[in-house]
């Protein structure tokens, strides 16, 4: 007996599906540990990072996004 596919998957769904937000490379760059508007578009309300297939970022960026939100954490900027 074969079981069923889930007809609602995130694929077969267009409502469902993550929005990818583009940035631009001087935006990654202008990143500062001490300024908290430049951290919010990576980070959520709460602080946690937001993941890459999110904010449209490379693996290079992303590790450096993580390098500069942890500073700003140890600074109490979050």
């Amino acid at each position: 007996m074969q079981r069923e596919k889930p007809t609602n998957s995130r694929k077969d769904d267009p409502d469902k599906q993550v929005r990818r937000i583009v940035r631009t490379r001087e935006e990654i760059a202008a990143i500062n540990s001490d300024d908290k508007d430049s951290l919010d578009k990576f980070v959520t309300h709460h602080g946690k990072i937001l993941p890459q297939r999110i904010t449209g970022v490379s693996a290079k960026q992303q590790r450096n996004i993580k390098k500069v939100v942890k500073q700003a954490r140890n600074k109490n900027v979050l």
